[in-house]
Parts: C-alpha cells; sequence; structure tokens
C-alpha cells in the first residue's frame, strides 16, 4: 500500500511538473489533464467534466445535455432540436434531428445490417449496407431500388428515371441531363442541357472521348477530341484550335498543360481566334509560326526563313549565309560578316544602290574586277 501510494504522488507530482495541471483558485476549472479536467462556467450556467482523455464526458448546459463512456455508449440532447445516442460504436445508433423544422428525421441503425431513416418527406430502408436498399423520396414522388448495390439499380420518379444493371448497360434520365453506358468502362454518353448550349460526351474506355458544345439559335459549335495515346484535338466557340502528337498522359489542367505536357509530345499546333499559329516538333527543333503579317519558319540553328511584308530574310547556321529582301533591295552576308553586297532591282530613275567592294555596270554587277552574269 505504501508503495501504491508512493507511485501515485510521484505520478501527480510529475504530471504537475509537466505543466499538465494547473489550478484556479475559483474553484470554477481545474486540470489535471490526462486524468480528469472539470470546468464550470457559472454565467453561462454549464458544467463539463472529462475523465480519462476522451473516454468519460458528462456536460450540462440549459436545455441540453451530453454524457458517456466511449465506445460503451454515448448520449446527446437538446431539447426541442435532437437527441443521439449509440451503443458499442459504431453498432446501434438511434437518432431524433430536425425536430424544431417541419420534416423530423428518425434514425435506427444496427450496423451494417439494418440501417432506416424516415421523415415525412423520404423514407430508406437499408439491409447489410450498402447492398440492398429501398428509398422512397415523398416530395419529389421518387422511388429507388439497389438489391444488390452497384449491379442491380432502378429508379422512377415525376421527371427523372434511372436504369442499371452493371456493367452491362445503365441509363438515367433527368429534365436538363441524359448519361448512358454500354459494357462500362468500354462506352459512356453524357449530355447536359444549359440554358444557352448542349454539351454532349462519349468516351471510349474512360480516356478516349469525343466532345461537341452546340450553342443554341448562334450556330456555333465546340469540339474535343481525345485518341489515347495518339493525338488530341480540341476547337473552340471561337475558332482557337489545339492539336497535340502523342496524348501520353490524358490530364486536362492548365498547370499541368502549361508546365509539363510539353515534355511528352512530339508535335504541337494552336492557333488562336485572330488566326495566329505556331507549330512545333521535337520540343521546337522545328518551328513555324505565323501571324498577321509575318511568317516564320526555323530548323534550330540549322536554317531558318521570315517573312514579314515586303521583306524576305534566309539564313543558315544563323548567319554563315544569309539573304535578304526588302522592297526592291537585296543583299548577301557570309561568315557572319557585316552585310557583303547589295543589288537593287527597278527603273533606271531608281536611286542606284551601293556595294562594298563592287560597282554597277548595266543590268549585271561587278565584285573586285570580275563582271558577273
Amino acid at each position: 500500500m505504501k508503495r501504491s501510494a508512493v507511485s501515485i504522488m510521484v505520478l501527480l507530482l510529475l504530471i504537475a511538473a509537466s505543466g499538465c495541471a494547473t489550478s484556479l483558485t475559483n474553484n470554477r476549472r481545474l486540470n489535471m489533464e490526462p486524468l480528469f479536467n472539470y470546468d464550470r462556467d457559472i454565467d453561462k450556467e454549464s458544467t463539463e467534466f472529462n475523465a480519462f482523455g476522451p473516454f468519460f464526458t458528462l456536460k450540462s448546459k440549459p436545455k441540453e445535455k451530453e454524457y458517456g463512456f466511449r465506445p460503451l455508449f454515448y448520449v446527446r440532447e437538446k431539447e426541442g432540436e435532437y437527441s443521439k445516442y449509440f451503443a458499442l460504436w459504431p453498432i446501434f445508433f438511434f437518432e431524433k434531428t430536425d425536430l424544431d423544422t417541419d420534416n423530423p428525421r428518425t434514425f435506427k441503425a444496427v450496423f451494417p445490417l439494418f440501417v432506416d431513416s424516415s421523415s415525412p418527406e423520404k423514407d430508406s430502408t437499408t439491409f447489410l449496407w450498402p447492398f440492398f436498399s429501398y428509398t422512397n423520396d415523398k416530395k419529389n414522388n421518387y422511388k429507388q431500388w439497389d438489391m444488390p448495390w452497384p449491379i442491380f439499380h432502378y429508379g422512377k420518379g415525376k421527371e427523372i428515371e434511372s436504369f442499371r444493371l452493371f456493367p452491362i448497360y445503365g441509363y438515367k434520365t433527368k429534365p436538363d441531363s441524359k448519361t448512358r453506358f454500354f459494357l462500362w468502362p468500354l462506352y459512356t454518353y453524357d449530355k447536359e442541357i444549359f440554358e444557352d448550349h448542349e454539351d454532349t460526351t462519349h468516351r471510349f474506355l474512360l480516356i478516349n472521348k469525343y466532345q461537341r458544345k452546340v450553342w443554341k439559335g448562334k450556330f456555333k459549335d465546340a469540339k474535343s477530341v481525345r485518341i489515347w495515346p495518339l493525338f488530341y484535338y480540341n476547337r473552340k466557340q471561337d475558332g482557337a484550335i489545339k492539336f497535340s502528337f502523342p496524348e501520353l498522359i490524358p490530364i486536362e489542367d492548365e498547370g499541368f498543360e502549361r508546365n509539363w505536357a510539353p515534355l511528352f509530345r512530339l508535335y504541337q499546333y494552336n492557333k488562336d481566334a485572330e488566326g495566329n499559329m505556331e507549330s512545333k516538333f521535337l520540343w521546337g527543333l522545328y518551328r513555324h509560326k505565323k501571324m498577321e503579317s509575318k511568317e516564320l519558319f526555323e530548323l534550330t540553328f540549322l536554317f531558318s526563313y521570315e517573312k514579314e511584308k515586303d521583306r524576305v530574310c534566309l539564313s543558315i547556321l544563323k548567319g554563315l549565309f544569309e539573304y535578304r529582301r526588302e522592297k526592291d533591295a537585296n543583299s548577301i552576308k557570309l561568315f557572319y560578316l557585316p552585310q557583303l553586297i547589295r543589288w537593287e532591282f527597278g527603273n533606271q530613275n531608281q536611286k542606284q544602290s551601293e556595294f562594298t567592294a563592287s560597282r554597277r555596270l548595266g543590268d549585271s554587277w561587278v565584285y573586285e574586277g570580275i563582271e558577273q552574269g
């Protein structure tokens, strides 16, 4: 006995020394966690007592009480609003909720053998959750059977009907949507009807899809096609187009599309609503870019061709050989040196060009004393 008493005293001293025990002189709060804590608020007329961590609880407030020893039993009650009970959690449950509304609900369960929920608007009963269930939505005039879930399902109401014999065939129709599947996941169909447009999607093996959006009365549509892992094509309502090959990772996310998707694609084509386009092959080794008045062909550092209105530039190895034409003026650069040869075509009244180390001779030109035809 002496050893037991000494052990208890040592334990209490260790708890106090660790800062877990506090005592207030007003006698309204005593904290000796994890053994127990007691809290009484005279102004709110509330009392709370907890012992052995989360296991034992006793709470009392005006019109509200809560007590129990988890997981053996627990009770929560609030006058006029709810009463909740459980025993041997999570097996036995009994609840009455929303007592202060026009739709009070009663819930009973011996989990997972039996689950029942009833209210003036909706009743639901389940045996061997979640396999066999019956739902009667009296408010929306809808009834549903699942037996067993998810293989067989049938539901019918005023504006909704659904059927499923998984994975062979299933459908669900509502005023604003329709869904179907056949030999899931071989083929699925989804159609959503909005105020201004309709969105229809056909999926094959979930990843491959054909999607079309049609706007009512505007004769405009948008399309999206993915054939995994071959390609992805998307055309928006305004005419903007995206095409990529191959499409190895079928993720439609703006951040992934911007930062990671280009690493997995050999060819990309983009066109905006104004007609400007850009295509890339082999991660940009070949690039073709076209804008309103400018067009560019580029094969890494080996070759480039640029055209802008009356200006043309052809370059090999970034200036080893370069040919330029601006209106009627032409020039050639060699070996990365400044402009070496320049000539013009036009009437004799036009101003003659100046040549580096060359002079004009009729309709031909002379370079370093050698006449060229």
